[in-house]
């Protein structure tokens, strides 16, 4: 089973049988990933709205970004900032400016997610890896010409 995000509490499909829903996703809550060139400014905007930071931004070396997470009301949102020309979303900024980009998804088994995941078009765009904002969990980056990118924690 694939949950959106990792949002401890938050509910499945309401008013919803489990036959309605499909057998491989339930969704928790619906994250955004923003990418952002001021991340600071950023985060005081969301704040303005009644945002709360859930911990301080985490510098992650592999991807050379830094995040913070936010929430509101069962929303969360994932600020992504890169700070350096070689982080993994540098051209990513570039080319769509501050946007949304993905939704991210734990799996009760991600082996098994992973390979339903490929077998239904999705490609890995890279290897499991640790994530220090996810308190080292690890994830990998999936893409669909379909419906986009799309992250798997571990």
């Amino acid at each position: 089973m694939i949950h959106s995000n990792y949002l401890p509490g938050a509910e499945p499909e309401h008013g919803k049988t489990a036959a309605e829903r499909s057998a491989h996703a339930i969704f928790k809550n619906t994250p955004y990933r923003l990418l952002s060139q001021k991340a600071g400014k950023s985060k005081k905007t969301f704040e303005s709205l009644g945002y709360l930071a859930e911990q301080d931004t985490v510098r992650d070396e592999i991807r050379k970004v830094d995040i913070c997470f936010l929430i509101k009301d069962g929303y969360r949102v994932e600020l992504v900032s890169p700070f350096s020309e070689e982080s993994v979303v540098s051209g990513l900024l570039k080319k769509y400016k501050n946007a949304p980009y993905h939704i991210c998804y734990e799996a009760d088994d991600p082996e098994t997610a992973y390979e339903e995941l490929t077998a239904n078009g999705f490609a890995a765009i890279d290897t499991p890896t640790p994530a220090p904002a996810l308190n080292g969990c690890k994830v990998v980056f999936l893409t669909s010409p379909v419906i986009g990118m799309i992250e798997l924690i571990y």
